[in-house]
């Protein structure tokens, strides 16, 4: 489910009936609806055309929703599974931060993880989306 929410102004509701009034808000919310609309689109084309994960910048990974970072980290491991338990197996990690498709920093201990500004201090450092991968899944 995509959740789109809108700011509008205040209409001039004096003497209108429940019709008159939604529709003015409607009309207000047309033009912010489209352009909310075709953000969602080219950012789901981006998705399925392919766009690499590991080259998605830091502002658009910031810009999306919780639901849409889900998503890029499932295509990213959809594309780069093989390759990150290569390296996880490679490094002895229980967990990896990746950014850009270069492995920053492991650790061996889930207990060791970084902290959320920490990885988001480092990304913005690159101007690429983080990801963070474990060998298993986080309780």
């Amino acid at each position: 489910m995509v959740e789109i929410t809108l700011q509008l102004p205040e209409v001039e509701a004096e003497g209108a009936t429940t019709e008159e009034l939604a529709e003015r808000y409607l009309e207000q919310a047309q033009p912010l609806l489209r352009q909310k609309i075709s953000e969602l689109v080219e950012h789901q084309v981006k998705t399925l055309t392919g766009q690499d994960p590991f080259h998605v910048s830091f502002a658009e990974f910031i810009s999306m929703g919780e639901q849409q970072q889900n998503e890029l980290r499932c295509a990213a491991l959809r594309r780069y599974g093989f390759w990150v338990d290569t390296e996880l197996e490679r490094r002895q990690a229980m967990w990896m931060l990746v950014v850009g498709g270069e492995v920053v920093s492991c650790g061996t201990s889930l207990n060791s993880l970084p902290t959320k500004s920490h990885i988001y201090h480092v990304a913005q450092q690159k101007g690429l989306a983080p990801f963070l991968v474990t060998r298993e899944p986080l309780p």
